[in-house]
């Protein structure tokens, strides 16, 4: 993989703006903002922050294939999915 070109994860949502749905990073530098609040606005940060989640679980997929291991990919799945449960607020089941 090469470095990525982008702030690392992990990001969250922070909770203390009051007026808008807040991206941070690790050392609460800002990824972005959403101008709302609600269930939208809600949806749309855990997708954004779920996204370096997301790159990296199908980044491992296709570096299996590639690689001729796709056995490997049914542990894998279990990465996927808890990326996706993060981007849907769902479970990872």
């Amino acid at each position: 993989m090469t470095n990525p070109q982008y702030t690392p994860g992990p990001w969250k949502i922070d909770d203390a703006f009051k007026t808008s749905t807040v991206i941070t990073d690790d050392t609460d530098m800002v990824i972005c903002q959403i101008h709302g609040l609600g269930p939208g606005a809600n949806a749309d940060g855990r997708l954004i922050t779920a996204a370096p989640d997301l790159l990296e679980a199908l980044q491992n997929i296709i570096d299996s294939v590639d690689k001729g291991h796709a056995v490997i990919l049914v542990p894998l799945a279990a990465n996927a999915r808890a990326a996706i449960a993060k981007a849907t607020g769902g479970d990872a089941a």
